[in-house]
């Protein structure tokens, strides 16, 4: 199981170990290995597994998350390893356990949501990773689904957006409830982790803009079409009116219904994704500059 490897510094490390199974529990015998940096795509270190799909991989930053890729005829197989809680803690071993379609499904989610936005993948893999395995797990894919996702790039990106919906209307749900700040926060990350993964939209919030948006979600603030319009076109849409607002709402909450539990008015999730989303799921499709302009102003207390 050697390789390569290249220095990444002289922090806190850990060991990383896994078993790929392709389908039927068969082994990927064989089959190189690249370690890499989730944030970067910078590969730190090859291995190749064993008869028995195992591998291991020592050395490996304990500060960062990691993205694994097994590479074999009949399928790509990867897991993320994220950054353990005891992260300081040296010589660290973390069993990946089995390596196979569904913790495949759930990496390319992340690697969907994250898009360009580099600098926010560990604060997505921290948000996200644990609830798409979990939706991942819970969809009961049969052999023949599981086999076509390792071997099929389209249909693994479907799969894997249909489990970010999944996910981020679940954490809709839960912040509507609960009205809590860690689930304002969490179904924020997975709000604008879905508009990267599904819309193939950027959104970056400003830190006074995000804050605006907590503190309006924590105190009910809902917006009438007619209010969101106003602030739309003040913030650079194009004929923006109390209808098609109205009609946008429709057709976002279509496609999330985990923005229903907020109620008749547009909360500040909805206006979101109204003021940023693509107009084929019914958004004005703004640039970030624009989204955080507008949020600004119809957050404003």
């Amino acid at each position: 199981m050697a390789g390569g490897s290249v220095p990444v510094g002289n922090g806190p490390s850990r060991s990383i170990r896994g078993i790929a199974l392709l389908l039927g529990s068969n082994a990927a015998a064989f089959s190189p290995v690249a370690i890499s940096l989730l944030s970067t795509g910078q590969i730190l270190q090859t291995v190749t597994t064993d008869g028995k799909g195992q591998f291991t991989a020592a050395s490996i930053p304990a500060s960062a998350n990691i993205e694994v890729t097994v590479t074999n005829p009949l399928g790509t197989l990867k897991p993320i390893a994220a950054i353990p809680a005891e992260a300081g803690n040296p010589d660290q071993s973390v069993d990946l356990g089995v390596v196979w379609a569904l913790t495949t499904v759930a990496a390319r989610a992340i690697e969907l949501e994250i898009g360009s936005r580099r600098s926010e993948a560990d604060s997505i893999v921290q948000a996200q990773l644990a609830t798409l395995l979990q939706d991942v797990q819970a969809e009961h894919q049969s052999d023949g689904q599981q086999n076509d996702e390792i071997n099929n790039p389209n249909l693994l990106d479907t799969n894997s957006e249909t489990v970010v919906a999944s996910a981020v209307n679940e954490e809709l749900i839960l912040a509507a409830g609960h009205k809590d700040r860690a689930s304002a926060e969490l179904a924020l990350n997975g709000l604008t982790g879905f508009l990267q993964a599904d819309e193939g939209k950027s959104v970056s919030l400003d830190p006074s803009v995000h804050a605006a948006f907590i503190a309006a979600v924590l105190r009910g603030q809902t917006d009438t079409p007619d209010r969101v319009a106003a602030m739309l076109n003040a913030s650079g849409a194009s004929s923006a009116t109390a209808a098609n607002v109205t009609e946008s709402s429709l057709t976002i909450r279509d496609k999330l219904p985990g923005l229903v539990p907020f109620g008749v008015g547009i909360s500040p999730y909805e206006a979101l994704a109204i003021a940023s989303g693509p107009p084929d799921v019914g958004g004005f499709q703004l640039g970030s500059a624009s989204v955080n302009t507008f949020l600004t102003r119809l957050l404003a207390s």
